[in-house]
């Protein structure tokens, strides 16, 4: 888990009802993560139409034209949401806490009150990080902190009990590590082709075998080729 810079940059459209007007942006944006990948749809529905609103003397947004991660760094070790109870999170803290742990189910800014928004967050943070069973009404009802209103539903209740945000390290499992092919791999590949292929043509192809009984071998098909295997680095 870490903190990583995110800078952004890109075009937002203004609906003037007659056509639209065009407005370059440029952001910077700091989210704890476990990965910095996968942020992008987050910084698209989240983080974007939140920063493009907060400025001053500009265009109204009525949507994103188009937009680019430029950099990712990364910037600490901390994770500033880590112990603050979600019921006194602001908007921005919220959809952080989505981002950290993709919680789509979080929704997205200016679409209720804080109030309800904070429900909401600690619903769905319970359901996928605490692994709490409680998506249907017959789980919920098992559970303490659903109280039953007057007109029969279950809203959570947690009394004086707090809930505050953890750092589950093994939330989303051990991320494997693939190792790319560099350009040089291909070339190194493609030169030795090249070499046998002439080697074959000659005659002077000497593999150490007896003629007739050419094994294909770790990563060539026995015509000069490499296997499928090969190309595919396995």
């Amino acid at each position: 888990m870490a903190e990583y810079l995110y800078k952004v940059e890109g075009i937002y459209e203004t609906d003037k009802g007659s056509g639209k007007d065009y407005t370059n942006f440029s952001f910077e944006i700091k989210l704890s993560r476990f990965y910095p990948e996968g942020a992008g749809s987050h910084i698209l529905r989240r983080f974007l139409p939140i920063l493009i609103r907060k400025q001053k003397n500009k265009p109204l947004l009525s949507g994103i034209r188009s937009w680019l991660i430029t950099d990712v760094q990364k910037v600490s070790d901390d994770f500033p949401l880590a112990g603050k109870e979600i019921s006194e999170m602001n908007e921005q803290e919220i959809q952080e806490l989505a981002c950290m742990y993709d919680i789509f189910e979080i929704p997205l800014p200016n679409t209720m009150s804080i109030t309800e928004l904070r429900y909401k967050a600690m619903e769905a943070y319970m359901k996928k990080v605490l692994k709490i069973p409680m998506k249907t009404p017959e789980e919920q009802a098992k559970l303490s902190f659903y109280k039953r209103q007057p007109d029969g539903t279950l809203k959570l209740d947690l009394g004086d009990e707090k809930l505050v945000v953890e750092v589950v390290d093994n939330y989303l499992g051990k991320k494997q590590v693939i190792k790319k092919k560099s350009l040089s791999d291909f070339i190194k590949n493609a030169g030795q082709t090249v070499a046998n292929g002439i080697l074959a043509m000659t005659g002077n192809f000497d593999d150490g075998q007896d003629e007739g009984q050419q094994d294909a071998g770790d990563g060539e098909t026995g015509d000069g080729y490499p296997s499928l295997d090969d190309l595919q680095g396995t």
